[in-house]
């Protein structure tokens, strides 16, 4: 299920042809969010806690499916400081609300227009 795909992130492939990306560290989430990723992708990142930005890469016009959301959630829970905590708020938005303040630390953003997202602890997901 798991695979590199670039440096500094990991490619989860998923049924249907959904694919969820997962940055590493502060410089590939950079890299990640504001290179990698096309404006209609969607961005997920733990609310309040450091960790890794997650991008479902998502065809221009089509809605990412309730599962697929869920899914990217809990991978962004598992890469955060918050990975043991029962429950998480995750923010999300399409990536052309994500921008880098200037000056601002790597790996750090500014978000717009998230909705957020309260995801419980999910064992089973987190074992797929």
């Amino acid at each position: 299920m798991f695979s590199l795909c670039l440096p500094r992130s990991l490619l989860v492939s998923l049924g249907l042809g959904w694919r969820i990306l997962v940055g590493r560290d502060a410089r590939g989430n950079d890299r990640l969010t504001l290179t990698v990723a096309k404006p209609w992708d969607l961005f997920l990142h733990v609310r309040a806690a450091t960790g890794s930005h997650v991008i479902v890469t998502t065809p221009r016009g089509k809605t990412v499916p309730r599962d697929t959301l869920l899914d990217a959630a809990e991978l962004a829970c598992v890469y955060s400081e918050r990975r043991e905590a029962e429950h998480n708020e995750v923010d999300y938005a399409p990536r052309r609300y994500v921008r880098k303040a200037k000056g601002a630390a790597p790996g750090a953003v500014l978000v717009e227009r998230a909705k957020t997202l309260t995801v419980r602890r999910d064992e089973a997901r987190r074992a797929r």
